[in-house]
């Protein structure tokens, strides 16, 4: 029984930690529990070795990632190895850091708290830009979008800043509850254990006062800025993915885009904004687009920003393809496009086969041939009343991309996107968390035009002030207009100016923690970083 009862509690505890962490993002948002989600873990890597704590962290890992995408099994044709080869190629990750984890705190004596923040953080920054295996997700710190004080580190760190407190909250409560399960049970190096749980809580105590100290600050100085740049329309079209490319819904489509801006013309917004592939076919090469988007336009007066196609070349195998280019177009008060930037980072696998023509890929993974082409300018938009940057669909999530629009000049930035792909699920709450971090990190405001949902404003410190619902409240599959007069951006904060210092630090202190750990016992001894724990 007894050995039963020791190989249970791990799997357990690591299928808890993976529940846990589930919970504090949509659709729960249970973010509280985000401060202890990592301890059942954690406290099973006190004791596991070698392939358990490697399989410790994996099991985490798969309950985790499997609960919190199960949405990709609604996109229409996306077959089920897809699902499961990314629940276990993120899992993976989970499983480095256990593995690494478990090795650094029976090896050395370097605190857990040290060992475990810089460790996470340094494998949540590799996870996210891995080029096209880059899946920037379920990033912990990413659970507190709604905390305003405390994502304000963000303008420093972006959100590894902090995803590192909460690690560090987490491991000082696993070494205290260590320590006090280690005195009733009158242990040796009670001392010594006594002190670290006390200093690991201290200093945690005194991260998170002063992240929300400084955060409130933020947050009132920003708020007493009530500039605003320019008034603008954003149109949820609410348009189902079977019938956006289906070319007997064309003149619907139309007719429906259409009524809509008419309705938002009477505010009188100096910008209307259409969401990501609007128009049902391409702006610039189907005529009877182009004519009747053009025709809208002037009908109000007002200019319009579209989401649309256009056709690009791409080479494969000395071979010249048509491809598309997912692009947005900004049209003038006469309905002539004067502006175009089109998407520059496409989602691997579904607007491109990354070595596409090089690397056979099985038709059972990957069922479709890539149909985009990027761009290659990070466009400003030039505007009477000011600048703005787009950045098209999953683009939102890469905090890199983002703020070379700013960097330019971008005044404001909009968000084109269409997420109907996934249904009435929690797909959309989660980009619309992740997107909160790109308004605060480079304090400006970040408009977001969703063809289902969410469509909303995010202000410079990251509220979500307005958003389009219905009469239910729901804000995804429904239709509607939000206006709203968009407020002034702040001056550029340290992470917008130099980026991701923060994740480089934890990274190359992540490296120098695992060297440490793997050199040969004397070597460690003669460094002193070393005790038989």
């Amino acid at each position: 029984m007894k050995h039963k009862l020791n190989l249970i509690t791990p799997v357990t505890a690591s299928m808890l930690s993976g529940v846990l962490i589930y919970s504090i993002f949509p659709p729960f948002e249970f973010s509280f529990l985000a401060w202890i989600a990592l301890v059942p873990l954690l406290l099973v890597l006190n004791h596991a070795r070698h392939l358990q704590s490697f399989f410790s962290g994996f099991i985490t890992g798969i309950i985790l990632c499997g609960l919190h995408v199960y949405w990709l099994n609604m996109v229409p044709g996306f077959p089920l190895p897809a699902y499961l080869a990314i629940i276990f190629y993120v899992s993976s990750f989970f499983a480095i850091f256990s593995f690494l984890f478990a090795i650094v705190i029976h090896r050395t004596i370097i605190p857990r708290v040290i060992a475990a923040s810089f460790l996470w953080v340094a494998i949540e920054y590799l996870r996210s830009n891995l080029s096209f295996l880059a899946v920037p997700w379920v990033l912990i710190g990413h659970s507190q979008y709604q905390n305003i004080p405390l994502i304000q580190m963000a303008s420093l760190t972006s959100v590894y800043g902090i995803s590192f407190v909460i690690v560090f909250v987490n491991a000082a409560v696993a070494e205290g509850i260590i320590w006090i399960t280690g005195s009733l049970r009158r242990t040796a190096g009670r001392q010594a254990s006594l002190s670290v749980a006390g200093a690991s809580l201290i200093v945690a105590f005194v991260l998170v006062v002063s992240a929300y100290l400084w955060g409130t600050y933020q947050v009132k100085s920003l708020t007493a800025q009530t500039a605003s740049v320019l008034k603008t329309s954003l149109i949820q079209g609410n348009i189902p993915q079977h019938k956006k490319w289906n070319t007997e819904e064309k003149k619907n489509i139309l007719d429906h885009y259409n009524n809509l801006t008419i309705e938002a013309s009477k505010e009188k917004p100096d910008l209307i904004v259409w969401p990501e592939t609007a128009t049902p076919g391409s702006l610039k090469e189907d005529e009877h687009v182009n004519l009747s988007v053009g025709k809208i336009v002037r009908a109000t007066g007002i200019p319009l920003l579209t989401g649309s196609s256009s056709t690009g070349k791409i080479v494969i195998k000395e071979r010249k393809m048509k491809r598309d280019f997912n692009s947005a177009f900004l049209l003038d008060e006469s309905g002539t496009i004067v502006s175009t930037y089109s998407k520059l980072r496409l989602l691997p696998f579904g607007e491109y086969i990354p070595f596409e023509g090089i690397f056979p890929w099985p038709k059972w993974l990957v069922p479709i041939s890539g149909i985009c082409v990027p761009g290659n300018h990070h466009t400003v938009f030039e505007f009477p009343k000011g600048k703005f940057g787009v950045v098209i669909c999953w683009e939102i999530l890469f905090p890199d991309l983002f703020r070379i629009f700013v960097q330019r000049g971008s005044e404001f930035m909009l968000n084109l996107t269409n997420e109907a792909w996934f249904g009435k699920t929690e797909a959309s709450h989660q980009i619309l968390a992740m997107s909160v971090f790109r308004a605060v990190e480079n304090r400006v405001s970040v408009l977001r035009c969703a063809n289902t949902g969410v469509t909303c404003l995010i202000d410079p410190v990251g509220r979500i002030r307005s958003k389009v619902v219905d009469e239910q409240g729901n804000d995804i599959m429904v239709t509607g207009i939000l206006t709203v007069t968009v407020p002034k951006k702040g001056e550029a904060p340290f992470y917008s100016k130099y980026g991701d210092i923060f994740a480089t630090i934890c990274s190359i202190g992540a490296i120098v923690i695992t060297v440490i750990t793997l050199l040969p016992l004397n070597v460690r001894r003669y460094l002193k970083v070393t005790g038989d724990r």
